[in-house]
């Protein structure tokens, strides 16, 4: 979450709560496979080779992070909250 609200590609395994919350694949960052060091390569190079990709990347994960996870989104999601619970 740090490197996404950072603007910066990320990559990450297609694990169950990342793959569900954080990261769609090839939109916020780019996922791979548990385990599967050839996946993880491939991933790399794409990054790193597509200028384009990579920036797209990383301000959609921006936007994403800013969206569900700033300081104003988890307050307001508090405040509805509390509300409902008075």
């Amino acid at each position: 979450m740090e490197a996404m609200s950072s603007g910066l590609p990320c990559i990450s395994s297609n694990l169950e709560g990342v793959a569900d919350y954080l990261i769609s694949d090839q939109k916020e960052g780019m996922l791979f496979d548990p385990g599967d060091i050839y996946s993880l390569s491939s991933v790399i190079c794409r990054v790193l080779e597509n200028r384009k990709l990579a920036k797209d990347i990383g301000y959609n994960a921006r936007e994403k992070i800013m969206k569900f996870f700033s300081i104003e989104a988890i307050a307001g999601q508090y405040k509805k909250l509390y509300s409902g619970l008075l």
